[in-house]
């Protein structure tokens, strides 16, 4: 499906939009809204003790509470028409941390961290349901969307926060935030057991120049077996514009993905869930590259010019899991799962470092804030136990061990791919309907792949351990 087709739908969807909801009148009301408090206690999220940098002897420890405060508003109005209004606070208490900004790809809104008071609008659309007595609903605003486990596409934003408390230029304090949303259109056709659905997502704009435009073009059909397993068939072309160079110069991500999830039948005496998805990935990755093709043989004069390397984009990622629930009073699950993002070999042409896009999963508490929130060129095995011990109450124990998929570019098959280990441990409590409690303790062992480079910088394998109790409540 080319971009011009995909454009002309989103045109024709605005124009049915304007005139259905010219005839609209507010039937129903609602308000509601969470709140959300955290504390957080971290040490040596840098892998740098205390002491271990030329005698510094600043605690290696942080602590801080953050809170994120979220109402919304819901109207419905006739002719099938609705909107959803969140507006979203998220801040550390004190204002105190030397918040240094959103990791990753994108940054949200130009933030500079959950330092403020500011009051951002987290979610903002209208609905169009049964449109002429059609099973179509229309999606027009800031909206998250989530396609299958979030493997792909989940997380617009990855306000990964982080803090310098020492000031040496290492963060060693990181804050998950809550925004994921998008800025789309999204057209769902509902023929069950089928569902299909079409997104336009605008994730960057470029309408002052300097920054690189991102869109995002998706479709998805998702298959409800009931007994026999939820199937999801996806498209998606992740398209960004590189300001400095042409056209041609664009990055272009086309990623088809298979996923399934189902209940093994044959299993009498539990149940036992098996889920799997697989992505391929190409395209193209363009670089910019400064040449010079004057004489003097110098770079940094007046007649230097930027060019374009464009390179193939082949890569592939995906992940296999199962989970096993006892049949027992107490519900004891065991599950284990392995997750591949492949990586760039050396002295080739092509690009084979997968592109996570807007993923919306977690690979380790402690482990993911050092990755950015963005995960590529890894395998991971992650084991998994819980029970409830009380209606109320469920305990959980994750384990992961991460590893390079290959050898990072410029590296030797003498050196480590070990990235790491991480434990995490958590214990959830229902106090009521609407009040609900929370603490986690995690762990973090850097492996050699991350301290054999560091060795030089007089950077330590200290642990990174984190304790984060949480309240939350509902409304």
């Amino acid at each position: 499906m080319s971009h011009k087709l995909l454009n002309i739908i989103c045109a024709l969807t605005l124009v049915l939009g304007s005139s259905l909801i010219a005839k609209a009148e507010v039937q129903n009301v609602r308000v509601g809204g969470d709140i959300e408090v955290r504390g957080i206690w971290q040490q040596d999220m840098d892998l740098i003790a205390g002491d271990d940098r030329g005698g510094d002897n600043t605690a290696a420890a942080t602590d801080l509470y953050y809170a994120v405060t979220r109402a919304y508003i819901s109207a419905e109005l006739t002719d099938n028409v609705s909107t959803n209004i969140r507006f979203l606070n998220d801040r550390v208490w004190g204002e105190a941390a030397n918040w240094m900004g959103p990791l990753g790809p994108v940054i949200f809104g130009g933030l500079s961290g959950p330092t403020g008071d500011e009051v951002a609008i987290d979610l903002a659309y209208l609905t169009l349901s049964e449109i002429y007595d059609y099973p179509m609903s229309i999606y027009i605003g800031r909206q998250e969307i989530k396609v299958g486990e979030g493997f792909l596409i989940g997380d617009a934003v990855n306000d990964v926060y982080a803090s310098d408390t020492k000031g040496d230029g290492n963060a060693d304090t990181y804050v998950y935030g809550p925004r994921k949303a998008f800025d789309a259109i999204r057209t769902q056709w509902s023929y069950e057991p089928h569902t299909i659905d079409l997104i336009i997502a605008k994730v960057n704009e470029d309408y002052a120049g300097g920054i690189a435009e991102q869109n995002l073009y998706g479709i998805n059909w998702n298959y409800d077996g009931g007994m026999y397993g939820i199937y999801d068939i996806g498209f998606f072309i992740d398209k960004q514009t590189n300001p400095t160079v042409n056209a041609e110069g664009d990055n272009i991500t086309n990623a088809l993905s298979v996923r399934g999830e189902g209940e093994l039948p044959q299993v009498t005496t539990g149940t036992l869930v098996l889920k799997g998805e697989i992505v391929k990935q190409w395209g193209r990755v363009a670089e910019n590259i400064t040449v010079h093709p004057g004489d003097d043989g110098l770079l940094g004069t007046a007649d230097d010019i930027t060019t374009t390397d464009k390179e193939k984009l082949d890569a592939w990622g995906g992940y296999i899991g199962a989970e096993y629930t006892f049949d027992n009073p107490y519900t004891p699950y065991i599950g284990a799962s392995y997750i591949w993002m492949s990586g760039d070999k050396p002295n080739t042409d092509a690009v084979e470092s997968f592109n996570p896009l807007y993923e919306d999963e977690r690979y380790g508490e402690l482990a993911d804030a050092k990755a950015g929130g963005r995960t590529t060129n890894a395998k991971i095995f992650v084991a998994n136990v819980g029970f409830n011990p009380t209606e109320s109450v469920n305990i959980d124990l994750t384990y992961y061990v991460l590893d390079e998929f290959r050898h990072a570019v410029g590296g030797t098959s003498t050196e480590s791919r070990n990235l790491g280990r991480e434990f995490d441990l958590s214990v959830g409590y229902d106090y009521s309907e609407d009040v609900s409690f929370g603490l986690l303790y995690a762990s973090f062992a850097p492996g050699k792949a991350i301290t054999q480079p560091l060795d030089d910088a007089e950077i330590s394998d200290a642990k990174a351990s984190e304790i984060l109790g949480s309240v939350k409540v509902t409304f």
